[in-house]
Order: C-alpha cells, then structure tokens, then sequence
C-alpha cells in the first residue's frame, strides 16, 4: 500500500530492498547474476517479490556495490539502479539491525527500526507517511486501514482529519443486549461503526473509539430475533435430521466472544 504514496513534493515514492545476501568471489559478472537470480527465486517463494517489480530496479544485492551495508555505497548503487538523482538524505532506510541504524543516520538517512519504533509491519505506513511528508488525504486510507485493522476495524472511510485526530466510518465487531434474544444474548455481530482515533505528534494511533448507531444496533437485534425464529443460526454442532439448513452460525473466537457469521444460503 505505500508504493501508493506520494512525497512532500507530489512525487512518487519510489520502494527499494536492499540486501547483503551472498557476496561470490570471484566477483563476475556471471556470479553476480546468478546471485542475483537466486534471491530472486527466494523472493518468488516468499511471495515478495511482486512489491519491488521491476526488481531489476527495485532490487538491489551488496554484490551489485562489491560493499556491504552499511556501507553508502550501497545505498548510492540502490538508487543509481532505481533510477533516482538524489543524495542519500532524501533517503528512509527501515531495518532491525540497531548497528546499521546508527550508520544510516551518520549518512543522513532518515531510518525506522523494527522492534524499536514499531512492532507490527501494520504500523508502519502510519510512520513513513509522517517521515516522508505523505500525510494528508490522498493517502490517508493506506496509512490507516492496516493500523486499524490491528484493532479490529475495518476503515471504510474517512471523514476528517487533522494533524492528531481521525473520524470516519468504520465496520467492527458490536456485542448486542437484549433479554429478547434469549440464548444468543450478548451475542457479537459486524456493524458500521463512527471512528474517532487519537495520534501522537509521531502520528502513531494512541486510542480509537468506535460507536455503533443506535438505529443500526436496534435493527441488529429484530434481524437476529427474526433469523432466531425461523430457525436459521445454529448454535453447536449441525442437527443431521432437521429439514432447515441455518444459514448463519454462532461461532466462538479466541477471545471468548461469541460471534455471528452468515454460513451459506439455504436453497429454495
């Protein structure tokens, strides 16, 4: 999703990996190709690869540099085969490595660390938008689905937006009450839900407050009544005699919640 962004200055961001791998020796040009098919045979199998096409640009081995990184180097060929005219401080290096972390910011790279800065690869577009100026409207949908989803919520839109605040529409999971739903009281179904989420002056998500509409919630609570009376959730295992199909199933997840998911349709 941020290979969707665009830069402070509308431009494209432009996503690179960059890896050591295997440094052959002698270093030919015949051994730097085969090493460099080999990790892309790597890359297939992980399924990786399809976000740095065309990885003859995107892709870039300290063997293409004869150097490792952190060495600048390397960086420099990264950009040189990617086609970019810069220097390396228009640059965001993301890493776990602590050592090479400090390197890139000797370089005036701008860098985020995995298991530092953030712990989930969901937070991460929330960061590199902020560090590479690409907060705003045009790309604040890829910023916020994934760091939503972490919570749960599925964005569907977004309504407002301010350097610390978001409100928007969302669906999620809502826990319905009523004494007339008898054994499916308590029961959770998916809503649209109002959104509001708070941010640090970092731009990570600090709180999120999702409220249900009470029309919707009441409705809700007719539907599961209805779909009740006619026989059409099963809760536990399958009857194999009865002549009803349930279209719909209680389910409970690791939380313990007990959720309503629609099964399959009954044919008429």
């Amino acid at each position: 999703m941020i290979e969707t962004f665009e830069t402070a200055d509308h431009a494209p961001l432009v996503v690179c990996l960059v890896s050591d791998y295997t440094m052959p020796e002698p270093r030919t040009s015949q051994a730097i190709a085969a090493t460099f098919a080999e990790y892309l045979e790597v890359l297939d199998r992980t399924g990786l690869r399809r976000f740095f096409e065309p990885v003859e640009e995107r892709v870039t081995l300290s063997t293409h540099a004869g150097a490792r990184k952190p060495d600048a180097l390397v960086f420099e060929t990264a950009f040189k085969r990617a086609g970019v005219d810069g220097g390396l401080n228009q640059a965001l290096f993301i890493t776990e490595n602590a050592d090479h972390i400090a390197a890139c910011r000797k370089l005036g790279m701008k860098t985020l660390r995995y298991g530092t800065d953030f712990t989930s690869w969901s937070q991460a577009p929330l960061l590199i938008s902020q560090d590479i100026g690409a907060a705003g409207f045009k790309n604040s949908e890829a910023v916020f689905r994934p760091a939503l989803a972490d919570r749960g919520l599925r964005l569907q839109s977004i309504e407002d937006l301010s350097p610390n605040k978001l409100r928007g529409t969302a669906r999620n999971l809502v826990q319905l009450h009523s004494p007339d739903l008898g054994s499916f009281n308590d029961v959770h179904v998916e809503l649209p839900v109002e959104v509001a989420a708070s941010l640090d002056s970092a731009g990570r998500i600090t709180a999120v407050h999702s409220t249900p509409r009470p029309d919707d919630v009441a409705e809700a609570i007719l539907n599961v009544q209805s779909l009740a009376a006619n026989k059409q959730i099963a809760d536990g295992p399958p009857d194999p005699a009865s002549p009803v199909l349930p279209t719909y199933r209680v389910e409970t997840d690791s939380e313990g919640r007990r959720i309503l998911r629609r099964r399959r349709l009954t044919a008429f």
